[in-house]
């Protein structure tokens, strides 16, 4: 449609997942909610994929009542032929709200990027900081690390018709959730 600007709207329950999904990827547990996508936003090759809704199942609370917050995410990727870097911000996950207490939310962000290095063999390389947990203050544990990090690299080294193979990194801090 084009109100208020040419973009995909989508209504309901969903799932979604932000480049290789260290900060957004919800393909465990759909949500309900609004999500908005725009291509060439402005110029040509930029999108932004954005999704406001309910943190947990429903519009309700859902295991705890009052747990069950608003839930915001955003992707702004950069996407040429060959080659992208995007932008996931989880601005609001999951949250925990105790009794008299304290609340924690899930807050995330990363930079995400592909590269077509050869023919049809690709690279994608995910890096994400965790600044906020939704069941626990994050600084428990024997490291006591505040900002936990993540990163990700999947490089395709052999694509044919029968077979394929690929290597894949992961770097994941004991605290990143």
């Amino acid at each position: 449609g084009t109100w208020p600007f040419d973009a995909k709207w989508t209504l309901g329950r969903q799932f979604q997942a932000y480049g290789l999904g260290l900060v957004v990827n919800n393909e465990r547990l759909a949500q309900q909610g609004v999500r908005c996508q725009i291509e060439d936003m402005f110029v040509n090759g930029l999108s932004l994929d954005t999704f406001f809704g309910g943190a947990n199942w429903d519009w309700l609370p859902a295991g705890v009542a009052g747990n069950n917050d608003g839930y915001g995410s955003v992707f702004l990727e950069y996407k040429q032929p060959r080659w992208s870097i995007g932008v996931p911000y989880l601005i609001n996950g999951v949250s925990y709200d105790y009794a008299g207490g304290p609340n924690y939310d899930e807050e995330a962000w990363g930079i995400d990027v592909w590269w077509n290095y050869a023919g049809d063999r690709n690279l994608w390389f995910e890096y994400a900081k965790q600044e906020g947990h939704a069941h626990r203050h994050i600084f428990r544990g024997a490291q006591q690390n505040a900002n936990p990090e993540a990163y990700m690299a999947v490089l395709e080294l052999l694509k044919g018709g029968t077979i394929s193979l690929s290597g894949v990194y992961t770097n994941v801090e004991a605290e990143y959730d």
